[in-house]
């Protein structure tokens, strides 16, 4: 299905939903996403692209359709499903959709991928928000000969692409959180590029359950190395740079397969000009800004606009962060530093 067995996914969900309210259950008609349900009453278009439908865990990927033992094991039938189709026609008599062809919603991940130019071969994609995820797309052809990484995804974009890649629950929420509880005075003059490439302290930072690369749900948010000369400058410059190296791992692991010759970066993080400073070095790569700040919107004009056959003026390509060689040296040992910590207490709470 390209998607890990976790309570993220719609098999989890359903099989638990089953077992905790059998009652209610079985009353229902139709399970479907928010999207579907809100094409449906503004549109009259009640189908699931293709997209959303690999997100679900749910959908085959090779045969293009729902996979008929998830759906057996979830207990449920096919026809509760929505049927899937990436565009249609409204059922809604309105004079405003009467020669209108209404594409259902596509996964934001494989939006933001085209809306910020990293749609082209070897470019990957990195958003950093509340959340944050790597992604590159590849078509299916490609995608068909290799076996998605392990705490991966790989969910459809549209007939002839896929986009592989692992999403991380902290990002911007975890640096929201050390300016509020530990009142940092000044959150950018706390990321020092050269200090955090130098901290002596490592986090793993599991403030709220983590997904990729390792999916760690037995761990919790930890802090190693404090002494009576620890600030909250240092907690904080520690706690996004750790979330960094998680970004870090899922690219390297996408590269593995994929070779990787540009990193477009979007999101919240575009307005620290320090923070991608740090996050180029953590990478070890140069970066390149996306131009759009919401590039998943942007992303959903140009594929439908692509699919209605509409020529679409690409994207111009964003100023470049190098990163510094030298400095990528030592957080190479700090993300060394960072997995010893998480296996030493993986078994302790697991």
């Amino acid at each position: 299905t390209g998607c890990m067995l976790r309570a993220q996914f719609w098999p989890a969900k359903l099989r638990w939903l089953r077992r905790t309210n059998r009652a209610l259950f079985r009353r229902v008609t139709r399970w479907r996403s928010p999207a579907s349900w809100i094409f449906d009453n503004i549109f009259g278009v009640g189908s699931s692209s293709h997209s959303m439908a690999s997100a679900t865990g749910m959908y085959n990927v090779d045969a293009e359709r729902w996979d008929d033992e998830m759906i057996d094991r979830c207990g449920i039938r096919l026809q509760q499903l929505d049927t899937i189709g990436d565009a249609d026609r409204s059922t809604k008599r309105l004079r405003e959709f009467r020669d209108a062809t209404i594409f259902a919603a596509i996964g934001d991940g494989a939006a933001s991928n085209i809306g910020s130019r990293a749609d082209r071969r070897g470019t990957a994609a990195i958003n950093y928000g509340t959340s944050g995820a790597v992604r590159i797309i590849r078509s299916k052809a490609v995608a068909r000969k290799q076996t998605v990484p392990f705490g991966l995804f790989q969910y459809v974009v549209d007939a002839h692409r896929v986009v592989i890649g692992g999403a991380i629950s902290n990002a911007g929420n975890l640096r929201q959180w050390c300016v509020r509880e530990l009142h940092v005075p000044d959150e950018q003059q706390a990321l020092s590029r050269t200090a955090a490439a130098e901290d002596s302290l490592v986090v793993l930072p599991f403030l709220v359950r983590e997904r990729s690369p390792d999916w760690p749900e037995n761990l919790y948010g930890t802090f190693t190395g404090l002494t009576q000369t620890t600030t909250a400058t240092d907690l904080l410059r520690a706690s996004e740079t750790s979330t960094f190296y998680r970004l870090a791992e899922i690219l390297d692991q996408i590269a593995q397969q994929t070779p990787v010759t540009d990193v477009i970066v979007s999101g919240g993080i575009l307005h620290s000009a320090a923070s991608l400073r740090i996050l180029a070095d953590s990478l070890g790569r140069d970066i390149r800004l996306s131009r759009e700040l919401e590039s998943s919107l942007r992303g959903a004009a140009v594929y439908s606009l692509q699919a209605l056959g509409r020529n679409v003026a690409p994207l111009a390509a964003g100023s470049i962060i190098r990163h510094n060689r030298a400095l990528a040296r030592k957080h190479r040992q700090r993300r060394s530093e960072q997995r010893a910590l998480q296996l030493l207490l993986e078994p302790a709470q697991s």
